[in-house]
């Protein structure tokens, strides 16, 4: 996103624009994507504590499927389990302060049509509570990525487990021989590791997408090799005689792991430089429809009563990951890239 919605006649607290203010729009002055959160499916929280039940399977070639003549098949006795995690709150407040509005007449000084100055304050609160749905959609991203419910740094709200967190405990975690002081450079191997030792645990779902901090999209985009064994075709479009209008490079949308294909999706939060949470930039593999945003209060914008010389609305969501099947997923941590 480049842009997002002005004000006509916008003040923002802190940092007033001037009256003479014409622009349509703001540039924001950094973008950043969120593609866990935004493929996400939706689904509900019903509890502090979300529960999902979860299926395991009996060991083949143990006897359990075998009977006796004559005999009653054994039961199919493995119970379910329920997985959970703890929800948590992310949410930030919008406000316009009574100097502001002021601003927007020149404290009296300027006439202004009947009904306009409402119509202002309307629309400066409207930008202030875009801006803060924009932090609290960061927030969540963040969150999906490294939350820790045992966490003790300063979120009253709390944090429910992230995927960083799911890995460790149950899903494929590459040894790439980096540590978080000393990262090791990326290898295609890692990508072929995780890929290999996942579906060897014949999970029910693999992996579907993969997510790549900035700094490690020069390495993926590098996966894809030149020479007679892995020739690349270059098109030129609209270049006379096929002398102009190459293009130099490549991008690597999809990686093909032999087992499934991935999406390549960059991700800010596995970057050190963007998310302070990590030490060292990693990747993460997972499935889409395995990962889910479940909410117990869905996102929305409120209207807060006046309490204070400021008009206010409060922009709340309540909500934990939905992480099933841990086995699907991996992380490849600690790793830089070996492109100088």
């Amino acid at each position: 996103m480049l842009w997002i919605s002005k004000a006509a006649l916008d003040s923002v607290l802190g940092a007033n624009f001037a009256r003479q203010d014409l622009s349509q729009t703001i540039g924001l002055l950094t973008t950043r994507p969120r593609p866990l959160s935004q493929f996400a499916p939706k689904v509900v929280a019903k509890n502090l504590i979300h529960q999902w039940p979860e299926q395991g399977r009996n060991l083949p070639f143990t006897g359990v499927a075998s009977y006796a003549q004559g005999a009653l098949p054994n039961t199919q006795a493995k119970a379910p389990v329920l997985p959970q995690n703890v929800t948590c709150r992310s949410g930030e407040t919008a406000q316009v302060t009574d100097e502001e509005m002021a601003v927007f007449n020149g404290a009296g000084s300027y006439q202004l049509a009947e009904g306009e100055e409402t119509r202002m304050l309307q629309d400066a609160l409207d930008l202030e509570t875009e801006l803060a749905t924009l932090d609290v959609l960061d927030e969540i991203e963040l969150m999906h990525i490294s939350g820790n419910s045992a966490n003790t740094q300063a979120f009253a709200g709390g944090q429910t487990n992230g995927l960083i967190q799911w890995i460790n405990a149950g899903g494929v975690v590459v040894t790439t021989g980096g540590t978080s002081s000393v990262p090791v450079a990326f290898g295609e191997n890692f990508l072929k590791d995780a890929a290999r030792t996942s579906m060897m645990a014949y999970a029910s779902q693999i992996a579907d997408t993969l997510l790549v901090p900035p700094e490690l999209v020069p390495d993926i985009n590098a996966t894809v090799g030149g020479g007679s064994n892995r020739p690349i075709v270059q098109q030129v479009v609209n270049g006379p005689n096929g002398t102009t209008g190459l293009t130099g490079g490549n991008q690597v949308l999809y990686y093909q792991t032999g087992f499934s294909v991935l999406t390549v999706r960059v991700e800010p939060a596995l970057s050190p430089a963007y998310n302070s949470a990590i030490a060292q930039p990693a990747m993460i593999g997972y499935n889409q429809g395995a990962v889910k945003h479940a909410e117990l209060i869905k996102l929305s914008a409120e209207p807060l009563a006046r309490i204070d010389t400021s008009v206010k609305k409060m922009v709340t969501c309540t909500y934990a990951q939905e992480h099933r099947i841990p086995q699907h997923a991996f992380l490849v941590p600690n790793v830089k890239s070996a492109i100088a």
